[in-house]
């Protein structure tokens, strides 16, 4: 169980970094963040991520990017349907369209475009759901 999970975060760990060398002003905005509420002879600390949100955003999209399962069978709709009075359009749903497999650490902070649930209601590991051993 043990080497799963660390496994999958040390993947997720280097994606991130390889996609921020790739980027460098994404790098350097994290890099600002992290002097800003960490400081630069500090090391983060579990009470440092809720004050790190450029940085969640840039490890989420190295999620979405790439995911733990790369196999795993797509999931979005053949044709635009209402679920709960949300519109999920046809077709993969990206928020840059024009570039989707490019790393945009911005997209998170910008919240869910209008209508649209927010990433955390839709991501399986968290939320009351992100533990199957809890009672």
């Amino acid at each position: 169980m043990v080497v799963g999970g660390t496994d999958s975060t040390s993947n997720t760990l280097k994606f991130a970094i390889a996609d921020m060398m790739n980027k460098p002003e994404v790098m350097k905005k994290a890099q600002q963040e992290l002097d800003v509420v960490v400081g630069k002879d500090s090391i983060v600390e579990e009470s440092h991520i809720y004050k790190l949100p450029y940085l969640s955003a840039v490890m989420k999209e190295a999620m979405r990017l790439h995911p733990m399962l790369p196999l795993m069978v797509p999931h979005y709709p053949s044709e635009t349907c209402v679920v709960g009075g949300y519109t999920i359009p046809k077709g993969p749903d990206h928020h840059h369209p024009d570039s989707p497999k490019d790393m945009h650490g911005a997209v998170i902070l910008s919240g869910p475009p209008q209508g649209k649930a927010n990433d955390v209601s839709a991501s399986p590991i968290q939320g009351r759901a992100n533990d199957a051993g809890r009672a």
